[in-house]
Formats: C-alpha cells, structure tokens, sequence
C-alpha cells in the first residue's frame, strides 16, 4: 500500500498545509471596531455571529494543524500510513486524498 506513496511528497504536502494553517490562525478573526457603541442592534448580532463562525472555523482549523502535525510525527518516526486505533495499513487511496488522515475508514466511522 505505501509503497506506491511518495512519503517525501506527501511530506511537503503537510508542511505547506501546516504553513498554511499557522497563517490562518494568526489572522484576527473579528475587528474590535465591531463593538462600537454607534452600532444598531441587528449590526451587533452580525458582529455576534461573525465572533461565532470566527471561532468555530478557528477551532476547525486548530483541529487540522494538529493532524497534519500528527501525520508528520509519524512520517519522522516511521509509523505513517498506519491508523492510530487498530494499527492497520490505511489505504494509499485515503491517505493521497487525506494526507493528514490517521485512522482507516473503519475507525473513522467508529470513532471520528
């Protein structure tokens, strides 16, 4: 199976996509601007649920930047391609669509 994966590519896949997420997150996510006091109450709410999708896209994207750490950990120690609960090969297919993936299909749907 991983033997038809170029584990060096797939390793400069996950360093750009970890580049990528670290500039993400450091973009502020809300202005301060947006609590001015001249603000109506339905522009308030708007800034309300910006500050909310902000943080849960923040949260996703600290989710990511932990698996593609994760996956380039395992590259280092020899143990990609391998999932985190039962141990087996996951599938060249998963993990060239995924890189970051560290469970199989099965133990994605128990457990993910």
């Amino acid at each position: 199976m991983l033997e038809t994966l170029d584990i060096e590519k797939i390793r400069q896949v996950l360093e750009e996509e970890k580049v990528k997420l670290l500039k993400q997150l450091q973009i502020p996510s809300v202005n301060d601007q947006t609590m001015d006091k001249n603000l109506d109450q339905m522009d308030i709410a708007q800034a309300y649920n910006d500050q909310v999708l902000a943080h849960a896209l923040q949260s996703f994207e600290e989710k990511q930047l932990i698996q593609v750490e994760i996956a380039l950990q395992a590259i280092t120690q020899g143990d990609y391609g391998r999932c985190q609960y039962c141990h087996h090969p996951i599938s060249s297919e998963r993990l060239q669509v995924m890189p970051a993936a560290t469970m199989c299909v099965s133990c994605q749907r128990l457990y993910g």
